[in-house]
């Protein structure tokens, strides 16, 4: 039995209003705005089932916020990438089954 992943309708589209707004964070030298918008950009990779992205998103949105001094931001995207992780490992739980 094959699990559908469920793509709410406003993480289908945003992906370039994402973007946009990470080029204009990154022109305008807001470095607290684009490490946002890359932990943004992480959750809609992880809801698309692109799980490599995702991790990678997560990975510099978490070195932004330890760099900027964000904690509780830190902290949200740990948790978020820690998700993330545990998804995948049991994944292969079950395929190892």
């Amino acid at each position: 039995m094959r699990r559908t992943c469920h793509i709410p309708r406003y993480a289908r589209n945003d992906k370039p209003r994402c973007s946009n707004s990470q080029a204009i964070a990154a022109r305008v030298r807001d470095h607290r705005q684009y490490a946002a918008l890359q932990l943004v950009s992480a959750r809609l990779h992880a809801l698309r089932g692109d799980r490599h992205a995702a991790q990678a998103a997560f990975d510099e949105a978490i070195d932004r916020f330890e760099r900027l001094g964000m904690r509780r931001e830190l902290s949200e995207a740990r948790e978020a990438r820690a998700q993330l992780d545990a998804q995948d490992t049991g994944r292969r739980d079950v395929v190892r089954s």
